[in-house]
């Protein structure tokens, strides 16, 4: 009998979840302790596929692949100690990525990107970097995701928008994730602890959502330049994993990733189960009566129950 419901609770989550399709992941367990780039012009892809580029201030050892004690190897990513520059040769950022992503493979119906990534948020810090975790399109624009300030801990949504008044200049906006003195604001993150964090951009609604879920936080905004045939101009060509000085900045910071992974869905909401496969590991499937389980960092369980 629980042989049966085991294999039968297991088949209903992986049901549920049959909607998304992975596009690019990495837990990095893989990957071995060490530099990860095999250069620093991305002409020549390191392990697992990941390209590595610095055009300035950049070193092989900045990009590391490291042990967390009770998580496995995660990515490890330095920014400088000085500030950003003015032009590309001299602007100090830094850029990983895991080549590029395939979405003309996706599932009809997958109009939905979604980008999640676990990241370590450090102890207080004097540095100025910024490291933005964001989706770009085939000409490096960015179309969606988060940038981190270590020495705040503060976490801003990222996304490309029409100017105010305008339906063809673009520019960047920050999305606040927070509100303070009733205006929009980071989110800030806990100190020294592993923080996941979701963004997704819907082609057919023009709505880009981001996600903290151990802090309950649910954000978004509306706009329709990936509408239409914006659809395909801003359509994911790539993940960068980025590390920038910062303006006035004399001091490096580190970021860690963990659990990276790219989908195409067709929903922005991740239902229970869903979210129960992401994080519970449950085997050997089938069982004979010992069952092996394990789960992410982020999720705290009061007790199992089998019926």
């Amino acid at each position: 009998m629980k042989k049966q419901l085991l294999l039968a609770s297991i088949a209903f989550i992986t049901g549920v979840c049959a909607e998304a399709q992975t596009l690019q992941s990495d837990n990095f367990d893989a990957l071995t302790v060490g530099n990860i780039g095999a250069t620093l012009d991305a002409s020549t892809a390191g392990q697992g596929g990941w390209y590595t580029y610095a055009a300035t201030q950049g070193a092989a050892s900045n990009f590391q692949i490291v042990t967390e004690t009770g998580r496995g190897n995660v990515l490890s990513v330095q920014g400088v100690n000085v500030a950003s520059g003015t032009t590309e040769a001299t602007n100090n950022t830094r850029f990983i990525w895991k080549g590029a992503v395939n979405w003309a493979s996706r599932t009809t119906g997958n109009n939905v990107a979604r980008l999640e990534v676990d990241i370590f948020t450090g102890a207080a810090t004097t540095s100025k970097n910024f490291h933005n975790i964001m989706i770009v399109n085939s000409a490096g624009k960015l179309v969606v995701g988060f940038q981190y300030a270590p020495q705040t801990r503060g976490l801003l949504g990222l996304t490309t928008g029409y100017v105010t008044g305008s339906t063809t200049d673009t520019e960047t906006k920050g999305i606040g994730l927070a509100t303070v003195n009733n205006q929009p604001a980071a989110a800030t993150l806990p100190a020294n602890s592993w923080v996941k964090i979701i963004c997704y951009v819907n082609y057919t609604t023009g709505v880009t959502t981001y996600q903290i879920p151990s802090m309950t936080i649910n954000g978004s905004y509306n706009n329709t330049i990936y509408t239409g045939a914006g659809a395909s101009t801003y359509a994911p060509a790539e993940v960068d994993f980025v590390a920038g000085g910062g303006a006035a900045n004399t001091a490096s910071s580190t970021l860690k990733y963990d659990n990276y992974l790219l989908t195409a869905t067709n929903s922005e909401t991740a239902n229970v189960d869903s979210r129960l496969l992401e994080e519970f590991k449950i085997f050997p499937n089938p069982t004979t009566g010992i069952i092996n389980f394990t789960k992410n960092d982020n999720v705290e369980v009061n007790s199992i129950e089998f019926t």
